[in-house]
């Protein structure tokens, strides 16, 4: 019962860090396109948590299809599929 309830806790401690990851770069991305920077395709931002990349498609000026290929550092991996619409 102990042994689930630190695996329980693991899981628990992993998905906040992709949460966490995913907002940090989710945030990071939507700084650099809104000052006009020339973004590399995919983007990559190392954060203390983990890495990530950012793959995107530009679908007009103001939206974007992102997809966030995350791994933390406890080396679990993740891919998330996100739309972004700038104000």
């Amino acid at each position: 019962m102990y042994q689930d309830e630190i695996q329980i806790t693991h899981n628990q401690t992993n998905q906040l860090k992709i949460e966490t990851l995913l907002q940090m770069a989710r945030t990071s991305f939507k700084e650099e396109v809104s000052l006009g920077n020339d973004l590399d395709n995919p983007i990559h931002y190392h954060f203390p948590y983990g890495d990530v990349d950012v793959e995107y498609i530009a679908l007009n000026e103001k939206e974007y299809h992102l997809l966030f290929s995350i791994k933390t550092d406890s080396n679990a991996t993740f891919l998330i599929s996100n739309r972004l619409w700038l104000e």
